[in-house]
């Protein structure tokens, strides 16, 4: 049977597999959104994370929450939690029996998520058997540097796309007839999604014509309309979802 969140935490606060639960005020289970695309895995929880039983709240959390931000999301939209859920005397790496005793609880929170992309803060896995803490500390810097580059790269165009198809489904859409003047061939980037502009002619308040300035989705084909056709437009604020000639 599939564990649920709840009976997971009611496990994680009911362990007593190692040492790690003698000494901790609280334990750190994770939190975040539970079906986020982005799943961050680090070694275990430091002094404030054990006061406050919350994942990356001190100095490396609010590191974190930076990088985050920069990427264009909140805490709220990943998922953050530690291979091991108490914390360790002194912060040390966790011993390789203490994340062995934690690893099946962290296999049923990725089970549970289903992230598309899962980020390992620190080498922890590696070197919480080498035990080797100033390599873990280069390869923190590098592992979140290549993870901020490759979320540019590939991950944060997806996110705006999809960002802009659920605008343009789930807003309000209006349809408008307008003379139809030109479709530019450049794409540009309006908020990390590709555009071509088009623009029609429409009248302002005065009656007086204007150039009227639409987004279409450079992912689109457009259809073969002349300029002086008039054309309806449907769209949701300057995001066109469709273009036919009247």
């Amino acid at each position: 049977m599939k564990t649920s969140w709840q009976s997971l935490y009611d496990e994680i606060f009911a362990c007593e597999k190692c040492e790690l639960c003698r000494r901790i005020h609280n334990k750190v289970p994770g939190q975040g959104d539970i079906h986020a695309r982005l799943m961050f895995i680090g070694e275990g929880p430091g002094a404030d994370e054990d006061m406050q039983g919350l994942a990356f709240v001190g100095a490396a959390g609010q590191l974190l929450t930076k990088m985050i931000a920069a990427m264009g999301m909140t805490r709220e939209e990943v998922y953050i939690c530690n291979i091991v859920k108490c914390r360790p005397p002194q912060n040390r790496t966790p011993f390789p029996e203490e994340a062995a005793a934690c690893l099946p609880y962290l296999r049923q929170q990725v089970a549970l998520v289903r992230p598309q992309v899962l980020v390992l803060l620190g080498a922890a896995i590696y070197f919480a058997i080498q035990r080797n803490e100033v390599a873990t500390d280069v390869l923190t810097i590098v592992s979140l540097s290549v993870m901020i580059f490759c979320y540019d790269l590939f991950l944060k165009p997806l996110r705006c796309y999809q960002r802009h198809l659920d605008n343009v489904i789930s807003g309000r859409r209006r349809a408008v007839d307008l003379p139809f003047l030109a479709i530019s061939d450049d794409i540009s980037l309006v908020d990390g999604v590709p555009y071509r502009a088009m623009t029609c002619t429409d009248l302002d308040a005065k009656g007086r014509p204007y150039d009227r300035l639409f987004y279409f989705d450079a992912e689109k084909p457009f259809p073969a309309i002349a300029a002086g056709e008039t054309v309806r437009v449907v769209h949701h604020e300057l995001d066109v979802s469709d273009v036919v000639r009247v």
